[in-house]
């Protein structure tokens, strides 16, 4: 028998674009533009109080920088900031706009993401406040706030070429390879609390079924895999979730995301909403979670540096990356079959000498999904329905030359990791 489950409006959830958007870029660069504030207010009142309580730091300072220059100072500091910081935010991202358009989008996300980057941001846009304010707020011959203003505009011009120069690594392609695979190994890894709760085969069909549906639309981007294991431990050994979606997935409405099976109509209900709350959906998939999603970026990267940007050694980099993260998400016992041993020992060449046509045999999850079934305490490793090793045939075309190799190590790679964990 299938029940439909009572499924409440709005969700899943999606996920909360403010909350999202703090922690990808804008939280360091407030956090520096805030602290920026204080310091201006902290120097506006040193200065209006400066000839009762520190009326010696006060002439230290004067002797150093005279009164009279530091409105001048300020005045000329404050529009000619702001000239160069605009020219050079211009003209990097410009640049990081033209590498993400020929590689990828991930070359942009990644330079918003980087904490330098984000310090360097709060840092131009602080000082911009902190010469504003001071500018308005502090009387005519305020030397200590002139005498600040000066020295975080000399250490924020040299901040200024470290920042040039890290921009122009950051988009090398060799940087953003290094990047996806850093995330690809760490989503992975995020992974595991879930899988090792997991098995392959649904044990309980014989029992009555309530199908957990969608009423939005979005790609899964988060899967709480604790709450699924609190909503089921107090349920008699008679109780499982099915999942039907793995991470990454789009999500359309009415969407059948999990079956649930128990004896009890109220316990199906209420973990039918666990599964609904334990799913969270976004507008684009999510690198930090989602180990396929840096993969198909790879590939994407190695087809736009060979047909597009002619860049053979760097579509050699990334096809590097793909094969390590091969042998990575690859279980010990078969690596013989991702180029760790020879090629006689199990059909692979790496980087085979003629110039023939490629060819690759992959054997996928028949089921065309991986059904991940939870109960409780029950942890079984997770591996898929059908559980088959890809192999690849020797591939005879120099990976360099020809980008269906990188296809290829992109739908080997991408099994890999989604299969066998």
């Amino acid at each position: 028998m299938v029940v439909r489950g009572r499924n409440p409006s709005a969700r899943p959830r999606h996920r909360n674009r403010v909350t999202y958007s703090l922690r990808e870029f804008l939280l360091v660069p407030l956090m520096v533009t805030g602290l920026l504030i204080v310091i201006a207010v902290i120097v506006t009142v040193l200065d209006r109080h400066a000839r009762n309580s520190a009326w010696s730091a006060y002439q230290a300072v004067a002797a150093v920088v005279p009164a009279e220059a530091t409105t001048t100072l300020l005045s000329t500091v404050t529009p000619g900031l702001l000239t160069v910081i605009s020219i050079i935010f211009f003209v990097l991202l410009m640049a990081v706009q033209h590498q993400s358009a020929t590689y990828s989008p991930v070359v942009l996300d990644q330079f918003l993401r980087r904490k330098l980057n984000q310090v360097f941001f709060g840092l131009f846009v602080g000082l911009t406040v902190y010469c504003l304010l001071v500018l308005a707020l502090v009387p005519s011959g305020a030397v200590m706030a002139g005498t600040l203003a000066l020295l975080l505009t000399a250490a924020t011009l040299v901040s200024l070429l470290v920042f040039v120069y890290s921009t122009v690594d950051q988009i090398r392609p060799s940087a953003t390879v290094r990047i996806l695979q850093q995330l690809t190994v760490q989503a992975r890894a995020s992974q595991q609390p879930l899988l090792a709760r997991c098995r392959t085969q649904p044990q309980l069909t014989d029992l009555p079924t309530t199908q957990v549906t969608s009423d939005q639309a979005g790609y899964t981007v988060h899967i709480n895999g604790g709450l699924l294991a609190k909503a089921l431990h107090p349920v008699s050994d008679t109780a499982e979730i099915e999942l039907l979606v793995s991470m990454g997935d789009h999500m359309a409405p009415s969407a059948v995301l999990a079956e649930v099976r128990a004896d009890d109509e109220t316990e199906r209900d209420r973990l039918a909403a666990a599964v609904l709350d334990a799913l969270w959906l976004g507008r684009m998939r999510d690198l930090v979670r989602d180990a396929a999603h840096s993969v198909d970026h790879l590939s994407n990267m190695v087809w736009s540096a060979t047909a597009t940007s002619a860049d053979p050694q760097g579509a050699r980099i990334m096809i590097d990356t793909l094969h390590s993260l091969l042998i990575t998400s690859t279980p010990a016992t078969h690596r013989s079959c991702a180029g760790v041993l020879p090629e006689n020992k199990c059909g692979l060449q790496r980087y085979p000498p003629s110039y023939s046509t490629p060819a690759t045999q992959v054997n996928p999850d028949s089921a065309g999904q991986r059904r991940r079934v939870l109960r409780r305490m029950n942890p079984i490793a997770a591996v898929p329905t059908n559980k088959t090793m890809p192999t690849m045939a020797s591939h005879t075309s120099p990976l360099m030359a020809n980008p269906m190799t990188a296809m290829m190590s992109h739908k080997t790679s991408k099994m890999m990791i989604r299969t066998n964990m």
